[in-house]
């Protein structure tokens, strides 16, 4: 089993918001944001999918790791666990100032 964190997952729903030019997402939006994520990474994250990862619907579980690779792919990392280490990486250059 994988792990992440909370943290990880708000930064990268965040970084998808941006290289998808969204401030915010609504149901509809979803709609773009899932057809943007199929023409970058050439897979496919269901509506359904991205709409629970946003809240929008409700979730008793986290999001898969194939939807966290797909995302990260989206946001110009190899993988998730590559947006995991660039994110950590940013952080403490942020605590070093």
């Amino acid at each position: 089993m994988f792990k992440y964190s909370k943290a990880e997952i708000e930064l990268l729903k965040k970084q998808v918001l941006i290289n998808a030019n969204l401030s915010s997402v609504s149901e509809a939006e979803i709609v773009v944001l899932a057809n943007k994520i199929k023409n970058i990474t050439h897979k496919e994250l269901s509506q359904i999918t991205l709409c629970r990862l946003y809240g929008l619907k409700e979730s008793k579980f986290g999001p898969s790791l194939f939807a966290l690779q797909v995302l990260a792919t989206f946001c110009g990392s190899e993988s998730w666990e590559e947006f995991c280490e660039a994110t950590s990486a940013r952080e403490k250059e942020d605590i070093r100032g």
